[in-house]
């Protein structure tokens, strides 16, 4: 399928086995090693070198290549298990829930590597600096048909594989984005679904607290829902305006401002429920989505009967 490369040693991936090539300076020629013989790639194009690790899309999820010791059993080491599959029906779909693992492509950009469902307008970005508990975290967008990135002067450019264009992203204005191609970027975030650390009683949320980011445009959107109504509910939209001081002249007179969080309470009072869940959203053209954090105010009431 493709090649890599791990300290001085050539990696080769196959579609169901890792090998590696060393060069025997005494007898002068090379010879081949198995690392792996059940994991390989299924996308030549999945594979990166981050961090030193080969990286690469299998038929399982996402694996790095860790060590150049035949004999150890966890030379490949699985990545994407957050991603894999969502155990929540309701959510968005997890990697191996899509379709065309055959045809991922990747760019390693900005220390994050980027892995494009060409069919599907889906990116996968491991964000392999920002470690918790020995791995990256991952994140997912949208809306990017892309069957050819390419990095220059350190502007990521992704050629779409449905529009029959080229898009481009700079890491000088990064911050500034607030469309995507002259459409709404739609940004979300739903949380795990709460049982309140109890099974056993039935629960009242009274309250929900959360605050965003100052900006010149932000907008969040809230719902809910629980196992008793499983569709969302809007409850409240948060908007937060900002007058932008760039263009003044600071000389001529003096200002106060204040750029902490703004917070915000939405009253729900939602009764005998076993779980819950909430959800933020953003769709709105040139405005940001900008949540910081969240918070919920419950009571337990009685224990389940039945």
């Amino acid at each position: 399928m493709g090649y890599s490369r791990m300290y001085q040693r050539l990696i080769i991936i196959k579609r169901r086995s890792v090998y590696m090539r060393i060069y025997d300076d005494i007898n002068q020629l090379f010879y081949t090693q198995r690392l792996n013989g059940y994991i390989g790639a299924l996308s030549t194009d999945s594979i990166q070198l981050l961090n030193s690790y080969p990286t690469f899309v299998s038929r399982s999820g996402v694996y790095q290549v860790t060590s150049i010791d035949p004999e150890n059993e966890n030379n490949v080491k699985l990545i994407s298990n957050a991603i894999n599959r969502n155990a929540n029906p309701l959510s968005i779909e997890g990697i191996l829930e899509l379709d065309g693992l055959d045809t991922y492509t990747s760019i390693d950009f900005d220390n994050k590597y980027w892995l494009f469902n060409p069919s599907e307008g889906i990116v996968w970005v491991y964000d392999y600096d920002y470690v918790i508990d020995g791995l990256g975290q991952w994140f997912r967008l949208g809306n990017i048909y892309c069957s050819v990135p390419l990095e220059i002067d350190s502007t990521l450019y992704i050629g779409h594989s449905d529009k029959g264009m080229i898009s481009g992203l700079s890491l000088e204005n990064i911050d500034d984005i607030e469309d995507d191609v002259n459409t709404v970027i739609y940004c979300y975030w739903t949380s795990l679904i709460y049982n309140f650390g109890s099974i056993t009683n039935l629960k009242l949320v009274k309250a929900i607290f959360w605050s965003i980011k100052p900006s010149p445009s932000t907008r969040v959107d809230l719902y809910v829902r629980s196992n008793l109504k499983s569709s969302w509910k809007f409850i409240k939209t948060l908007r937060k305006l900002y007058f932008s001081y760039s263009t003044l002249i600071y000389s001529k007179f003096s200002y106060g401002g204040n750029l902490f969080p703004q917070q915000a309470r939405s009253k729900v009072k939602n009764k005998k429920i076993g779980f819950y869940q909430i959800k933020f959203e953003n769709n709105e053209q040139g405005s940001r989505f900008s949540l910081i954090d969240t918070a919920l105010k419950f009571l337990l009431q009685r224990e389940v009967k039945r």
